[in-house]
C-alpha cells in the first residue's frame, strides 16, 4: 500500500498549494470577507456533502476509476486558477477542488483498508494521516515561495503532483467491485453487530470543534495577512 501512502501525500501537497495560492488570488480580486469566506463554504460543503454520496459509490464502480476521475478533476480546478479573472470562475474552481476532494479522500481510505483488519488496519489509517498531514505541510510552505515568484509556477506544481498520483494509482491492481461488495457486505454485517462506542461521538464533536477552527484560520488568514 506504500504507492497509496505516497499517492495521499502528494494530493495533499498539492492541496496544500492551492489552499494557499487562490485565496490570495480571491484577496486580490475583492476586498469582501463575506466573498472570501464563502469560497471556503463552498470547497468545504462540497466535500462535506458529496462524500456522503461517493463514499458508498466506489464498492458499485470500483475504487480506482473513482480515484483518477478525482484527480483529472482536481488538475483542472489548479488550471482553472490561471483563467481566474473574476470571483465567478474563482468560484467555480473552489467548486470543482472541493467535488474532487469528495470523491478522492474516503474512497482512498477505503482502498487502505481493504483486505486488512485489527492493528494491522490502525498501522495502516495511522501511516495514511501522516502522509496526507505531511503533504498538506510541506504545500502550503512552498506555496508561499511560488506565489511570490508567479501564479503559473503554484498551478504548474498542483498538475504534476495530480499527474504523478494519477500515475501510481494507475499502476496499482485494484479488486474487482463484485469483490469490494463482498468485503463491504461483510463489515457492514460485522458492524452492525455491536453498540457505537461513545469515543466515537466524541470524536466526531471534537472534529467539529477543532475543524471548525482549522477553517476560519486557512480562508482569513490571507486577508488578515494582507490587511
Amino acid at each position: 500500500k506504500y504507492l497509496l501512502y505516497m499517492c495521499a501525500f502528494l494530493m495533499d501537497f498539492a492541496l496544500g498549494v492551492y489552499l494557499v495560492m487562490a485565496p490570495i488570488m480571491a484577496v486580490r480580486r475583492t476586498e469582501s470577507n463575506i466573498v472570501i469566506g464563502s469560497m471556503g463554504v463552498i470547497f468545504l460543503g462540497a466535500r462535506i456533502l458529496l462524500q456522503l454520496l461517493f463514499g458508498k459509490l466506489s464498492d458499485y464502480t470500483g475504487r480506482k476509476t473513482l480515484i483518477l476521475l478525482s484527480l483529472i478533476m482536481f488538475a483542472l480546478s489548479a488550471l482553472t486558477l490561471l483563467v481566474a479573472v473574476n470571483i465567478p470562475i474563482l468560484l467555480f474552481s473552489f467548486l470543482l477542488a472541493g467535488a474532487s476532494n469528495a470523491l478522492f479522500w474516503p474512497i482512498l481510505e477505503a482502498w487502505i483498508g481493504d483486505d486488512v483488519q485489527g492493528t494491522t488496519l490502525m498501522r495502516s489509517i495511522g501511516t495514511f494521516n501522516i502522509a496526507f498531514s505531511s503533504g498538506l505541510a510541506v504545500g502550503a510552505l512552498i506555496a508561499g515561495y511560488l506565489e511570490m515568484i508567479g501564479p503559473a509556477n503554484g498551478v504548474a506544481l498542483a498538475v504534476l503532483l495530480a499527474f504523478i498520483s494519477f500515475v501510481l494509482v494507475l499502476s496499482r491492481p485494484a479488486h474487482s467491485p463484485r469483490k469490494l461488495r463482498e468485503l463491504s457486505s461483510r463489515e457492514d454485517h460485522g458492524v452492525s453487530q455491536r453498540r457505537e462506542p461513545v469515543f466515537l461521538k466524541i470524536a466526531w464533536i471534537a472534529n467539529l470543534l477543532s475543524w471548525g477552527g482549522v477553517g476560519v484560520m486557512r480562508f482569513l488568514f490571507v486577508k488578515l495577512s494582507f490587511d
